[in-house]
């Protein structure tokens, strides 16, 4: 939530730790209830992480047999406020996961050049900015366009295109 508060946040009127702070806890005191259908839980079990095995969280050393503490979260968050009033975010983070998270992903709404429903919920399942908050910051967006056929009765076609930008790749 730390993370989501950074991105959607308002723009304090000075960087002090005290706006700052407020601007965040602004934005947290407007986020909506999460339901449990909008959100997963659960605890890794054994595989391999990065090409080694690794013990299921129960197996670990120190931890309970029957512990049911989570190891992974997923959550659908909506923000009440005029700014992103619509938007969903979706959040993942865990523990021993085969890719590095925590993730923050930021759909962005159907064009309203859109000709179609198909076509608007084509593009809104389509379209999003993913930010990767690990060691390695990294930012990604994939983006749906559409060609249209050069003739009647030509099919248009569906074109994806990524832009990742890394932290460690640009300085």
């Amino acid at each position: 939530m730390f993370n989501l508060s950074l991105i959607a946040m308002e723009p304090p009127i000075s960087f002090t730790a005290k706006h700052f702070r407020d601007k965040q806890v602004e934005l947290l005191d407007s986020v909506r209830s999460i339901k449990p259908a909008d959100a997963v839980r659960a605890q890794y079990g054994a595989g391999k992480v990065e090409g080694k095995k690794v013990k299921a969280y129960r197996q670990e050393a120190g931890v309970a047999p029957r512990s049911r503490a989570e190891t992974f979260v997923a959550m659908k968050v909506h923000i009440d406020n005029w700014r992103w009033s619509g938007v969903a975010f979706y959040l993942r983070t865990g523990k021993s996961l085969s890719k590095a998270l925590p993730e923050i992903a930021v759909p962005f709404s159907p064009s309203t050049e859109a000709t179609t429903a198909k076509r608007r919920a084509e593009q809104a399942s389509r379209q999003q900015l993913c930010l990767h908050a690990a060691a390695e910051a990294e930012a990604e967006h994939t983006l749906v366009h559409w060609h249209q056929g050069a003739g009647l009765g030509d099919a248009s076609q569906t074109c994806r295109h990524g832009l990742s930008l890394s932290h460690g790749t640009l300085w």
